[in-house]
């Protein structure tokens, strides 16, 4: 996908949301209407004698009447202008994408901050909310402007890869061998990779990433520390405040007195954030935003496995991929994710990405969460062996386990039979789901199993596997070392230095041993 086919589908999804909105005021306007008239025919006399009951009551304090008749009038005028301002940028949307394709093509990077999806039709029932015409909006930043583009949220994956400025061609040619239902012939040039030891790396690391990351750790260290000196700061003065209240030392006689003492936080809070503003812009000069760890980071290091691999920060894998696998049942997942690798790795195409995948049920209470189906690593590599169905491989929980669990167990497939296998400690740790005994045994060879279990223990049990007759798949319920950069609070609450990059290299060459581990299995 292209930038010009990116640019019309955010277009389209803008005049769409702008419809909408119009389509809403004007409904909004005729249900005004038509109780305003009811008000008039119906309950006017009893209004207007309780408004004159009321503006009666106020003016009989004379020092708090004035003070409330301008609040009214306030507070009437900041609502209008509070859904006007929520208006405008509906209408600049044409204009903000215009300007965003101007600058990507005129050379600036884009970088993709979020993705979040609304709602532009609310209707309350009780106690749940129908909610209609969702819309998700990709934030992105180019240089010092923030965006938000509307996007069609199953293309998401595909625009913000042409936003990152992706090599498309190399991401769907490997995607094509991955997912190709057919046998693919192999490639008399095979690139032949050989995996560094973690010791080499650790050499690599010190000399080529030790001053940056350095450099990144005083930037957020600093950043925490002053993010505690502010909130000790404002819990003294608060608590300072309430104790003069409560002691009498402060005396609230006037209503007047409580729009001053409301002056006197607001404008503490702003001397706090101004001055921390000057101590940040003086003392983190010099250091690297901690903030772009991935950005910087992360593309060399895969460029050092592999110069041929591609590293896409915000990129994952769709809803059509996900459901491809078999392990989890055919529903509309919301699917976010970041991290995506890809490549070939000694001739045999892979992808591999963290995941965030959530369902959210019919006619659920509006204070529950959505369910979290899946959280974590996402490996997909072409299988060598060549067989009809799948076999699905779950990890076995315990009362404890699937309590502090994701909902991940009531979304699993279980259609096929369960089958069981001649290794105890195997049948301890998994269920296994096949059409076919035969087949299980077929594909899950001594030597596999063994690998299998190896795997689980290292992820402490929150292995899900999916063979099938193209790719497997390995999905991981566990964060993972790379997913600690996704988010800015996420890396601001995580230490920076070569320790988490070793953990890092390690997941990653750990997913690539696992094919050469397949590769013996022909």
């Amino acid at each position: 996908m292209n930038l010009s086919e990116i640019k019309q589908i955010i277009l389209q999804e803008s005049l769409r949301e702008k419809r909408i909105i119009i389509r809403n005021g004007i409904l909004v306007l005729m249900l005004v209407v038509i109780l305003g008239f009811l008000i008039i025919q119906f309950a006017l006399p009893f209004i207007t004698q309780y408004i004159k009951n009321a503006i009666s009551e106020v003016n009989d304090n004379k020092s708090f009447g004035t003070y409330f008749k301008i609040i009214f009038v306030v507070i009437a005028l900041l609502s209008i202008y509070y859904q006007l301002i929520k208006l405008l940028p509906v209408f600049n949307r044409q204009k903000n994408i215009n300007k965003v394709f101007s600058l990507i093509k005129s050379g600036k990077k884009c970088n993709i901050i979020n993705e979040t999806t609304i709602y532009l039709t609310i209707i309350p029932l009780y106690r749940i909310k129908l909610k209609l015409d969702p819309i998700t909006f990709l934030e992105v930043t180019i240089g010092k402007n923030n965006f938000q583009l509307p996007i069609n949220k199953i293309l998401s994956p595909d625009i913000k890869r042409g936003l990152s400025n992706a090599n498309s061609t190399h991401y769907q040619s490997i995607m094509s061998e991955l997912y190709n239902k057919n046998e693919i012939e192999k490639s008399s040039e095979i690139i032949t990779t050989k995996l560094k030891p973690l010791s080499e790396f650790k050499q690599f690391a010190e000399k080529e990433f030790s001053q940056e990351l350095s450099s990144m750790e005083k930037n957020r260290s600093k950043g925490k520390s002053m993010l505690y000196v502010q909130s000790v700061v404002i819990f003294i003065f608060l608590s300072s405040m309430i104790y003069f209240f409560f002691t009498n030392k402060i005396q609230i006689t006037y209503s007047q007195d409580i729009f001053i003492l409301t002056g006197y936080v607001v404008a503490f809070s702003v001397l706090i954030g101004l001055v921390s503003y000057i101590y940040a812009k003086k003392n983190m000069a010099g250091t690297i935003d901690f903030t772009q760890f991935k950005n910087i980071i992360f593309n060399r290091l895969v460029q050092y496995i592999n110069p041929s691999f591609e590293y896409i920060e915000k990129s994952h894998i769709g809803l059509t991929e996900f459901l491809d696998s078999g392990l989890f049942k055919t529903k509309n997942y919301t699917i976010n994710g970041a991290d995506q690798i890809i490549g070939k790795y000694n001739g045999v195409p892979f992808q591999s990405c963290n995941l965030a995948v959530t369902f959210r049920p019919n006619f659920r209470d509006e204070k529950q969460a959505d369910d979290t189906i899946f959280y974590g690593n996402y490996f997909v590599a072409r299988f060598p062996k060549k067989f009809e169905g799948s076999v699905l491989i779950y990890s076995k929980k315990d009362f404890l386990s699937d309590i502090k669990d994701n909902e991940i167990g009531s979304y699993l497939n279980i259609s096929d039979t369960k089958i069981r296998l001649e290794d105890p400690d195997f049948q301890k740790q998994f269920e296994v789901y096949c059409h076919n005994q035969i087949v299980a045994r077929y594909v899950l060879t001594p030597s596999f199993i063994e690998l299998i279990k190896k795997i689980n223990i290292q992820n402490k049990g929150n292995i899900y596997i999916s063979i099938s007759q193209n790719n497997i798949v390995i999905a991981t319920n566990k964060r993972n070392a790379s997913m600690y950069g996704n988010t800015t609070y996420k890396i601001f609450s995580t230490k920076i230095d070569l320790e988490l990059l070793n953990n890092i290299y390690q997941e990653l060459i750990g997913q690539l041993q696992m094919i050469d581990t397949l590769k013996l299995l022909t």
